[in-house]
C-alpha cells in the first residue's frame, strides 16, 4: 500500500514537473529497494547498479556502430 501511494505521488509530480519516465523508474526501483530492504540481499543486484550497465551496454553498442560506419566509409576511398 505504501509504495503505491508514493508512485502514485511520484507520477504526478512526473507530469507537473515533466520529468521523464526512466528517472521516476530508477527513483522508484531505488526507493523499493529500501523499503523492501532488498539491498541486504548479496545476491541482489541494486537499481543503480542495473542503470549503470545498461547505460555501459548502449554505449558499447553505438561505439560499436559508429566503428562500423569508418570501417566502411575508410575502405571506400
Amino acid at each position: 500500500m505504501q509504495f503505491a501511494s508514493v508512485g502514485l505521488i511520484a507520477r504526478l509530480i512526473g507530469l507537473i514537473g515533466n520529468i521523464p519516465d526512466k528517472v521516476l523508474q530508477l527513483h522508484m526501483d531505488l526507493y523499493k529497494e529500501e523499503l523492501y530492504q532488498l539491498r541486504y540481499n548479496s545476491k541482489y543486484v541494486s537499481a543503480t547498479d542495473r542503470w549503470r550497465k545498461t547505460m555501459r551496454d548502449k554505449a558499447q553498442h553505438e561505439a560499436r556502430l559508429m566503428e562500423r560506419i569508418a570501417n566502411m566509409t575508410s575502405d571506400e576511398g
